[in-house]
């Protein structure tokens, strides 16, 4: 049997579809308000207005809910759809296709079987009670645990993908904060992020991701982001941003041209480290690696807790490493105080180049102390050796040891208490 409504319809009891349920009208799902328990008397309670979809249900005009819609059918939707308060839901467990107008005060939940098709546009508007409308697709959350699709408009304050997600925009999305996301994010048409991502899962960007705010953004990644193998993919970073890789990033050409880097994960592609950039191995410590050549005149931070393998940060490039300048400091953290004879591996490159164009610091080294610098191969050391009087000199001292390799020229080593 269809039902083919082109007035209005209200409910405030339970409307349950099983056949072809046809909106070309108004269709509102209300939520009475409490009266007495005839009985039992003094107790009360509420009708609840719920919706519940199990075959098809199309609609052409206004759907408008302020309670609970679920949806195990097919829900198509050619108007408006309207999740009009926090209390609003539409829960979905099969198909929902949108080539309308959706409005979500309230929480759009996908199920782990939910699919949803966006052609049409999606506003994500956040609660005037807590803060944060959601697509879970939730109140201002995209809580995504099936698939959801969008060819058109997604307008949204937060994203939260979970392990079972895929979202994949072919359209443009405009959110928020991107965060909890542990299933797979691919866009190939125009996304822009305006504060935080948390990656868990896999970002796979073939068109254009924008992450910024006014101020700065952090990007904190323990999955994989990637171009998904084109061959002109970009990962830029720029000024008051901090990237946190713990995974892999893995574009054509990875450009940090300011902020900071920091992580144990994994750089693969072509590097640029820029001269506003400052890259910091390790959490403090520990080993970041990078996979292709990598070209500097930035600024690194390597900090140095003991001698053993784990306590101190290295930077291990499979590639050549090209330098044209820039300021390596070496912070000596956690109470650690070295002596005479220590010795650490800091760098290893495949081949490196220029590394006589850049500057030392070293914080916390003692009273006494100098450093000499040695070049095997492309590993990268320092050894603590007992100072001359005048830091001035401890060029001419590493020259003279023999240790400096290439970079007996121009070096001047600066200690700092």
């Amino acid at each position: 049997m269809e039902i083919s409504a082109s007035g209005k319809l209200v409910t405030y009891g339970w409307l349950n579809n099983y056949s072809n349920l046809i909106n070309y009208g108004s269709l509102e799902i209300e939520r009475a308000e409490l009266i007495s328990d005839p009985y039992s008397p003094g107790e009360v309670y509420r009708y609840n207005g719920s919706v519940k979809n199990f075959s098809m249900l199309t609609n052409y005009g206004v759907l408008t809910n302020h309670y609970s819609f679920t949806s195990t059918g097919n829900l198509i939707n050619y108007g408006s759809y309207i999740n009009s308060s926090i209390s609003g839901s539409l829960s979905n467990s099969n198909t929902v296709t949108n080539y309308g107008y959706v409005e979500n005060h309230g929480t759009l939940a996908q199920t782990s079987t939910g699919i949803f098709y966006n052609y049409g546009t999606v506003d994500n508007f956040q609660s005037p009670y807590y803060g944060d409308g959601w697509v879970s697709i939730m109140g201002g959350d995209l809580f995504n645990r099936g698939i959801f699709y969008n060819f058109g408009t997604l307008n949204n304050p937060w994203v939260r993908n979970q392990s079972s997600g895929v979202i994949v925009n072919s359209g443009t999305i405009n959110n928020s904060v991107m965060r909890d996301s542990y299933g797979t994010l691919e866009n190939n048409g125009y996304w822009q992020n305006e504060d935080y991502i948390a990656n868990s899962g896999e970002l796979i960007n073939t068109g254009t991701f924008i992450n910024h705010s006014m101020s700065s953004y952090k990007l904190d990644n323990s999955g994989t982001i990637s171009d998904g193998g084109v061959s002109w993919g970009h990962f830029t970073q720029y000024d008051g941003s901090e990237t946190i890789n713990n995974g892999i990033i893995e574009y054509t050409t990875i450009d940090i041209l300011g902020g900071v880097l920091k992580g144990i994960g994994t750089l693969k592609g072509s590097v640029i480290i820029g001269p506003g950039a400052t890259v910091m191995p390790g959490l403090s410590p520990g080993i970041l690696n990078i996979e292709g050549d990598m070209h500097s005149n930035g600024n690194y931070v390597i900090e140095i807790a003991g001698l053993n393998s784990g306590q101190f940060d290295v930077l291990n490039i499979h590639g050549n490493a090209f330098f044209t300048g820039g300021n390596f400091e070496f912070d000596f953290i956690n109470g650690f105080h070295p002596s005479a004879g220590d010795h650490w591996d800091f760098l290893v490159a495949d081949g490196l180049n220029g590394f006589d164009t850049v500057n030392f610091t070293f914080a916390g080294l003692g009273d006494g102390l100098g450093i000499a610098l040695n070049n095997e191969g492309g590993k990268i050391s320092f050894t603590v050796i007992t100072a001359v009087p005048e830091p001035e000199t401890y060029a001419m001292l590493l020259a003279g040891l023999g240790l400096i390799g290439l970079m007996t020229s121009r070096r001047k080593l600066q200690k700092t208490a």
